[in-house]
């Protein structure tokens, strides 16, 4: 029998009931009809939820093969429209450029695995700009990150963290919350990973695992090497909660591709998506992917979550709310070694090191630096 959704998102306003059930019925055909859901909803507040939540060409997509569409305001379905085709054109330059990638790393023998972005969207909706995305994440081992910059270079892609890449060059001790560098070529953003994320100790696999789990993809006729089913989930698992599942196109993404995947990892970050995912949309069984007792996620942690994904504003920027979206995270480590790691890294903010560049016996000070630098974009930002 099919689980009901929870009487918590039953509240929430009628322009998120639409957008969550435009995307339950992504994967599985059409929207039904609901006129008196339509009689209430403030289309303008609509189209903002879909730019905020990241989900607009999907939602798109289904409106447009039901009769909600022709009940929206003109000049709302106009932006949509435009904004849709803005979205869909520039992602097609980005898979276009990542095939061409993809291709000449396997021609140079260099071992790769796209993350997110595109191959997501491929194997939710058989689509790969169906699902939006920023910027495609390309990881390769540290040993071959030089070779895969200079290759990018030749396809002309241009180093933005040029700072960052000159302490990397230079052999001295790079920053641990330091895992990417940005490239980019006209509207193509590209993250080049050597490790998954800052937040890696999370991970519930060793990196041989990962790279032994590698397999291809298919897009547009072209093979593109991505993690195994397990390994992937956990990471978007793991990617998500270190925001707080702060976007619905985040916790839509894990949600689905956890309905495919058996065995998954056994962590906290994917019971805690199992559990927020109950409270939005169903599974296709009526069952948790993660069944454990509900003493398995604290309620304060799952109540914060849903705090972050109905705040119409994106991310509350408030320096109280970076603190306890930090302690969240924090609260996902096991032990107290990994939790102070955590903290130190927040300490190290990677910018400090754009900024100011200290010789190797006085980097101590970027822990004082960090927080300082963070402090006065915050005070600049509200001026």
């Amino acid at each position: 029998m099919r689980r009901q959704r929870s009487s918590r998102i039953a509240s929430v306003c009628p322009e998120l009931r639409l957008l969550l059930a435009s995307l339950e019925s992504g994967p599985k055909g059409p929207l039904g009809n609901d006129d008196s859901l339509d009689q209430r909803i403030d289309w303008s507040r609509f189209s903002k939820l879909l730019a905020r939540h990241r989900v607009l060409v999907a939602v798109c997509a289904q409106l447009q093969a039901s009769d909600h569409w022709r009940v929206i305001d003109p000049a709302i379905r106009s932006e949509l429209t435009q904004a849709r085709n803005r979205i869909t054109l520039t992602q097609m330059k980005a898979v276009a450029e990542l095939l061409a990638v993809a291709s000449r790393f396997e021609q140079e023998e260099i071992p790769y695995l796209s993350l997110k972005g595109p191959i997501v969207s491929q194997l939710i909706y058989g689509d790969p700009v169906k699902r939006e995305f920023n910027d495609l994440d390309l990881l390769v081992r540290e040993r071959d990150l030089a070779r895969a910059v200079n290759l990018l270079g030749g396809f002309g892609f241009e180093i933005l963290d040029k700072p960052l890449w000159d302490l990397i060059l230079s052999g001295n001790a790079r920053p641990p919350s330091l895992y990417h560098i940005h490239l980019r070529k006209g509207t193509v953003l590209i993250e080049l990973h050597w490790k998954l994320s800052r937040n890696e100790a999370l991970m519930p696999f060793t990196d041989d695992q990962l790279w032994a789990s590698r397999r291809q993809v298919q897009i547009s006729g072209r093979s593109v090497a991505i993690p195994g089913a397990r390994e992937l989930l956990a990471y978007l698992d793991i990617h998500g909660s270190s925001h707080c599942w702060n976007r619905l196109k985040w916790l839509w993404d894990s949600h689905q591709l956890s309905q495919a995947t058996t065995e998954p990892y056994p962590c906290e970050a994917s019971r805690i998506r199992s559990r927020l995912a109950g409270r939005f949309w169903r599974s296709e069984s009526g069952d948790d992917t993660h069944p454990e007792p509900p003493r398995s996620v604290s309620s304060w942690r799952e109540r914060f979550c849903i705090e972050q994904i109905l705040a119409e504003e994106g991310y509350p920027g408030r320096a109280t709310n970076m603190a306890r979206r930090s302690l969240f995270v924090c609260s996902l480590y096991a032990s107290l070694r990994q939790k102070t790691g955590y903290v130190l890294q927040l300490l190290l903010w990677p910018n400090a090191y754009e900024k100011v560049t200290l010789p190797p016996w006085l980097r101590g000070l970027y822990f004082i630096l960090g927080p300082a630098l963070w402090l006065r974009e915050r005070v600049l930002l509200r001026r």
